[in-house]
């Protein structure tokens, strides 16, 4: 009876932390991904943000992006936004952050994964 009450327990404490919100304000989005590396699984791609601006490395090129603008989906309670702007060429990236899944997506098959997990 006890180990089966247990084990019930462990089941809805482990959903419910799956299903709790990382976001839910603007703020916990930046506030997630700053001083984090994201990297595809090749390692040809990564992107690490610092406090203003976001270095890409993609192969062997190097780009500096200045954030522009960063908001959580509402509703989402772990999807969150970020545009960015390179400071060489002016064009713009948008990046969508998912915390549940520690990842980042250009919205256009780039699959970045928090460094370490």
């Amino acid at each position: 009876m006890r180990k089966k009450l247990l084990l019930q327990l462990l089941i809805i404490a482990s959903l419910s932390s799956f299903s709790q919100s990382c976001f839910s304000s603007d703020g916990d989005v930046i506030n997630y991904i700053l001083y984090k590396t994201f990297e595809s699984k090749d390692g040809n791609m990564n992107v690490t943000f610092g406090p203003s601006s976001a270095s890409v490395q993609a192969g062997y090129n190097s780009f500096t992006y200045i954030y522009e603008k960063y908001y959580y989906i509402r509703n989402s309670g772990y999807k969150g936004v970020v545009k960015m702007t390179n400071t060489s060429t002016g064009n713009q990236m948008t990046l969508y952050i998912s915390c549940r899944e520690r990842m980042v997506t250009d919205g256009q098959g780039a699959l970045l994964y928090e460094s370490g997990t």
